[in-house]
């Protein structure tokens, strides 16, 4: 018997507490990660032994979003339920953070007239491999590989404090550093409304003081930019957010790097970065060496 629940973040936080998951990609593991990507709409189906979340794209209308289930012994046979239930012509239905393995399991539970197509993913965050990062060699950045984002790190963190981010204290300062993109993006005539959704949504979520992590750095007196993370339960951090402001060069590799000691003092072995859009910001990701590459796919629903 399969209940649909609409999500909530307490509820949620608790459920994927007392889930015992090894899959790689951590953000499947994270409350604030459904929250964040679902902004415009989020439901929990679930049944007896597994769960599935399902959203509304936040990028493209009258469009779901089905993620793999959270139960490693699961034969995706909830999932094939919740798609009959869904799929009534309103929307078009996409599987996203699907694995090769993910998506065997679920294809051998289809019917006959329900027919998924791998995508190339244009508007999410996965269209590269996630980048898993060892804290620990960031925040060494021993040898050579690492000597042009040393040379980086000293130039942009002169003078520069350091603050963890505790509740609401520090949105004053995050609002300013969002306000220099914006003027960016306006700059170059993009579109801003998905774009910032996502901060907004963040923002919303430190204003009722939910548990979020993250640094905030300020330079010469002035904001510089914000890491935000969270602690999945196996213990892996979720990078949500490494913005800064985009006139000082070097300063999202200084905020990268000091990220990973901050969580390295606290015992955190991995920072999952997460997939990209663009090749210059998976470039980015990659320069840092990971100890980890995941590679998660999207399928379309094409009957």
């Amino acid at each position: 018997m399969v209940c649909c629940e609409k999500f909530t973040f307490d509820k949620m936080v608790r459920k994927l507490s007392m889930v015992k998951s090894q899959n790689i990609d951590s953000y499947l593991l994270s409350a604030i990660y459904y929250c964040l990507t679902g902004r415009k709409g989020t439901w929990v189906y679930l049944n007896k032994s597994s769960f599935v979340v399902v959203i509304k794209h936040p990028n493209i209308s009258k469009s779901l979003i089905i993620f793999p289930e959270v139960c490693d012994s699961s034969d995706f046979s909830l999932t094939t339920e919740i798609i009959q239930e869904i799929n009534n012509g309103e929307n078009e239905i996409y599987l996203c953070r699907y694995t090769d393995l993910d998506f065997v399991k679920l294809n051998s539970q289809l019917t006959g007239n329900l027919v998924f197509k791998r995508i190339i993913e244009e508007t999410l965050d996965w269209k590269y491999p996630l980048r898993i990062l060892d804290t620990k060699i960031v925040s060494e950045l021993a040898g050579r590989r690492f000597m042009k984002i040393r040379n980086m790190c000293v130039r942009a963190g002169k003078e520069v404090d350091i603050i963890p981010i505790e509740g609401k204290n520090q949105l004053n300062s995050m609002r300013s550093v969002l306000k220099l993109w914006e003027e960016k993006f306006v700059s170059t005539g993009k579109e801003i409304e998905d774009t910032f959704g996502f901060y907004n949504e963040l923002f919303s979520l430190l204003e009722e003081e939910f548990e979020v992590s993250g640094l905030c750095f300020i330079k010469q007196g002035q904001p510089m930019g914000f890491t935000i993370w969270d602690v999945s339960c196996n213990n892996v951090a979720n990078l949500f957010v490494n913005l800064s402001n985009p006139t000082t060069r070097g300063a999202s590799d200084f905020q990268l790097v000091n990220t990973c000691r901050y969580l390295q003092k606290q015992g955190i072995q991995l920072l999952n970065t997460g997939g990209s859009e663009t090749d210059s910001l998976d470039f980015f990701k990659n320069k840092y060496k990971p100890a980890i590459s995941h590679e998660v796919f999207t399928y379309k629903l094409v009957n």
